[in-house]
């Protein structure tokens, strides 16, 4: 999708310190169908590799006129991506850090 970061823009972001989200709306997932829950996690799997665990929060985009992938229709299905990641061989630090740390870090900045 053309709203999509490539690679060198992912380590650039990372570079700086800043967070990626994780993005569910359908067709920034994938093209020519619905998205699916494994389709995010090999989304957050790909973001996790290239930007680094540190470096990647969800971001959902609930927002507005949003077409969610299948299993993620709301928050409610949270804990369903976070065992999905886990099932996929994300570590428990990094399903943390993609769930509120990383975004915490970058929200909660002193500035200093």
């Amino acid at each position: 999708h053309p709203r999509d970061l490539t690679d060198a823009q992912l380590r650039g972001i990372a570079a700086t310190g800043g967070v990626v989200g994780l993005n569910f709306h359908s067709p920034f997932v994938v093209r020519k169908r619905a998205a699916t829950l494994a389709d995010v996690v090999r989304q957050a799997q790909h973001l996790l590799r290239v930007a680094g665990e540190v470096h990647v929060a969800i971001g959902a985009d609930f927002e507005g006129g949003v077409r969610p992938a299948r299993g993620l229709e709301d928050a409610s299905h949270f804990p369903d991506l976070a065992r999905a990641l886990l099932g996929a061989g994300v570590s428990e630090a990094a399903v943390r850090r993609v769930f509120s740390e990383n975004a915490l870090r970058v929200l909660c900045r002193s500035g200093k």
